[in-house]
């Protein structure tokens, strides 16, 4: 399977990034700690500044925003800044950094191709449209208002679960394998810090799982009735959540030591 024998995977060489070990170990700690404060930060964020719209609307996703006129832009310009970050990523084997490329540009294909609908319940909302353009008459057909262009939205939803499926690999699979310090100089077993940092990251992996399933049981025809409105809106948030926590453990934001 993908990255499973981490024999035949090439360790990450820091020369090509610094002359110092330590130095290039701490630039990626630091790349991967923003990537995973990024991912916590974007549910919130985009909530809040849709609320200084004059009609702002609570929308069915994260998705959706694209669609408000404020966090349309930051929902964008996020995804795109977590894509190109993903698509760098150079601390693992080659397969991994592959893997961790797939997964940046499905980020910014969500971004590039929205969703369908405008996710908004109100009757009164602001938003940006897609519409025809006359220049004597404009006009807005309100049913294509929210959709770029016919099949937009498997385009959006293949790269979406492309990007949560490669998100669980990461936390479930890539994270918890030891590296050079995280074993006991004697034993050669994981240390208690790795065994402590696994355990998260199997959390944060069922976590991604658990929503995953949650978001799909939701979009069938016969179980739609027993979910929420806005149940991929939290499904995302949580997987999101995850993931962040995840890269951020991965970072050591909350310890310096590189042999921690």
């Amino acid at each position: 399977m993908l990255g499973l024998d981490p024999d035949k995977e090439k360790p990450f060489d820091p020369n090509w990034v610094s002359p110092s070990v330590a130095e290039a170990l701490r630039n990626q700690r630091t790349v991967i700690s923003v990537i995973g404060l990024t991912a916590i930060l974007l549910p919130p964020a985009l909530i809040i500044v849709d609320r200084y719209s004059a009609h702002s609307c609570f929308r069915n996703s994260l998705s959706h925003y694209y669609y408000s006129q404020l966090a349309g832009v930051v929902f964008v310009m996020t995804l795109a800044f977590i894509g190109t970050l993903l698509a760098s990523y150079r601390a693992e084997g080659p397969v991994v950094r592959y893997l961790a490329m797939v997964a940046g540009i499905a980020g910014l294909l969500v971004a590039v191709f929205p969703t369908e609908k405008s996710g908004c319940s109100e009757t009164i909302f602001n938003a940006r449209m897609f519409g025809a353009i006359d220049a004597e008459q404009p006009t807005v057909v309100f049913k294509t208002a929210f959709e770029l262009f016919p099949g937009v939205g498997m385009i959006h939803y293949g790269a979406a679960f492309v990007l949560f499926a490669i998100m669980f690999y990461f936390c479930a699979v890539i994270f918890r394998r030891p590296g050079e310090n995280d074993k006991d100089p004697q034993t050669q077993k994981p240390t208690q810090v790795k065994l402590q940092r696994n355990r998260i990251y199997a959390a944060c992996a069922l976590v991604i799982a658990v929503a995953m399933i949650v978001m799909g049981l939701s979009q069938l025809e016969a179980l739609r009735g027993f979910f929420s409105q806005r149940v991929i809106l939290y499904g995302e948030w949580a997987a999101l959540f995850a993931f962040g926590v995840a890269w951020l453990v991965k970072g050591r934001v909350f310890n310096t030591s590189l042999r921690s």
